[in-house]
Parts: C-alpha cells; sequence; structure tokens
C-alpha cells in the first residue's frame, strides 16, 4: 500500500513539473513603416529585464521588410506582465543605432506607443499585460 502511494505522489509530481503551459497568440502590427530598407527587430521583455536592450529580451524575432507600410508578425507567448521595443536595423548591422548623443538614427517603437524624449522608455511605461485569449499590440515606428 505504501509502495502504491509512493508511486502515485512521484508519478504526479513528475507530471506536474512537465506539464506544458499554455500560450497565448500575439500579433504585432508595426505601422509607420517609411523604408523598406533593412530588417524589423521585435523583443518582447519581462519586468525586472534589461528593458529595452536586445541582450535583455525574453523573447524576439527578425523579420524581413516587404513591400508593405504595416507589418503583423505573430508570437506564442506565455500569459503575463511583458513590454515590447521594436527597431528597424537599416543597415543590417544587428543594433540600433544612434547619434553621438545617444538619440537613435533608426526608426523604432514600444508598446503602449510610448514617445520617449530624453531617454529610454521604463518597462513600467510600456507594460501591458497578456491573459489567455488572443491580443492584438499595434505600434507606429517613430523616425
Amino acid at each position: 500500500m505504501k509502495r502504491i502511494i509512493f508511486l502515485s505522489a512521484t508519478l504526479f509530481l513528475y507530471t506536474r513539473g512537465y506539464a506544458q503551459e499554455s500560450k497565448t497568440k500575439v500579433s504585432v502590427e508595426v505601422s509607420q513603416v517609411k523604408t523598406k530598407k533593412g530588417e524589423l527587430f521585435i523583443a518582447f521583455f519581462k519586468p525586472g529585464s534589461k528593458f529595452p536592450e536586445q541582450d535583455g529580451r525574453y523573447e524576439g524575432k527578425v523579420v524581413a521588410l516587404g513591400d508593405k507600410e504595416t507589418i503583423l508578425v505573430d508570437f506564442e507567448i506565455l500569459p503575463g506582465e511583458y513590454a515590447v521595443a521594436i527597431f528597424q536595423d537599416l543597415n543590417k548591422n544587428k543594433k540600433l543605432d544612434r547619434n553621438a548623443i545617444g538619440i537613435p538614427k533608426e526608426p523604432f517603437g514600444f508598446s503602449n506607443n510610448v514617445k520617449p524624449k530624453f531617454s529610454s522608455p521604463k518597462f513600467e511605461e510600456c507594460k501591458f499585460l497578456i491573459g489567455t485569449e488572443p491580443i492584438k499590440l499595434k505600434i507606429d515606428l517613430l523616425n
């Protein structure tokens, strides 16, 4: 009897630890793509990450640009709190180029369409919640 209880408890803990968490479809619609040069970098960040630095991202994609001024990219993301940062890498050097005082020289954008004034926005300004229902984020590139 003890053996059956032990095996049952072990099996329960084993399967519980490996249960697949459900991800939610998140569509990111990027507008104001003025030039078709380069690639679009889209990155999701969790709280406490190095937002908006690319090496702090949780999930991300690089998208080739087509002929459209609006790009739609789908992700599968676990529910939770996130922020999104986007930039258009015009010269394909895999980084957001900035001028001598740190102002971006390439188009960029953030969730909640935050428009930074003097520095990169904080996670708190850009955060949003992903639940269990599919969502669509609309982000305008700033040029």
